[in-house]
């Protein structure tokens, strides 16, 4: 058995792989920054299991299925609890993460004959899922963003997939002198004694991002395209509207749902928020520079 423990902020878990896979190093290098020796008891810890073929739960548990986009996944529910099926092909889940009696416990399970593709995939799935349900109560959010880090204060930029993010973050990186990539799809906010603070994380989309760095998060923005470049501020219900989407959430779940409204109203309360119509053109990466370190 292969044991590893990780901090992503500040939040420690636990990873538990049979010794007989090729998981190895190439699956878990984005993990490395973050891998601690501490002894400290974990928040959660995830148990590999290869078998034969999944234990897929029967129909009548079934809950959820989201076939649109990837990853398509299954919810079924028992009276244990959870049952999370993820899938890289709309027919069938390829790997499953299932609650156990010990809440603190999770089991992914993923058939011996998986590809280093359906192993890498059902490993970051099952972990980011995991991470959001346990740490939602700790006043922590997994974001669907691109951050930019700039004279130790973090930029968040949100949008629907394909709205331009990464190349925002690009242009900043490009034309924006100081500026630093800290995670370029799935980094962590928290509050932290009052002060969000946001986080690289092991999951980073397409870009090789694993940074285990933190700083304070000053700004906001959610990018649209559009044929002029424009930024306003967003205050209140505007700014919180902004951001839930962005969310990694389990929106069926009251409990886990209670508790990042709870977070998001703190971010909502202590951060900068704006909306940048633009153009993906190097005048937009300055624009929005000048507005937030001016504001």
């Amino acid at each position: 058995m292969i044991i590893k423990t990780y901090q992503v902020a500040r939040h420690l878990f636990r990873l538990e792989l049979p010794v007989d896979k090729p998981t190895g190093e190439n699956i878990l290098k984005a993990y490395a920054p973050f891998e601690t020796q501490t002894e400290e008891p974990p928040l959660f810890t995830l148990h590999l299991h290869l078998c034969q073929e999944l234990p897929v739960p029967p129909q009548e548990q079934l809950l959820k299925h989201f076939d649109q986009e990837l990853p398509f996944l299954w919810v079924f529910q028992s009276n244990i609890g959870y049952t999370f099926g993820f899938s890289l092909t709309p027919g069938k889940p390829e790997a499953l993460v299932c609650d156990t009696v010990q809440p603190t416990e999770k089991t992914l399970y993923l058939c011996e004959t998986s590809t280093p593709e359906q192993l890498t995939f059902g490993l970051h799935n099952a972990l980011m899922l995991t991470f959001t349900r346990q740490t939602a109560p700790l006043d922590t959010l997994l974001i669907h963003s691109s951050v930019i880090c700039k004279d130790q204060q973090g930029y968040a930029f949100l949008g629907k997939s394909g709205t331009g993010k990464s190349t925002h973050s690009r242009l900043w990186l490009q034309y924006i002198p100081g500026s630093e990539l800290l995670n370029d799809d799935n980094p962590v906010i928290r509050i932290c004694h009052g002060t969000p603070v946001i986080f690289g994380s092991p999951w980073s989309g397409k870009t090789p991002c694993y940074k285990n760095k933190e700083v304070p998060l000053k700004a906001i923005v959610r990018l649209s395209q559009a044929p002029v470049n424009h930024i306003t501020s967003l205050t209140g219900s505007k700014a919180y509207a902004s951001l839930l989407p962005s969310c990694s959430s389990v929106k069926w779940d009251s409990s886990i749902t209670d508790c990042i409204h709870h977070t998001l109203e703190q971010v909502v309360t202590h951060c900068k928020f704006y909306h940048l119509q633009c153009r993906p053109d190097q005048e937009a990466a300055v624009l929005c520079a000048q507005t937030l370190q001016t504001r």
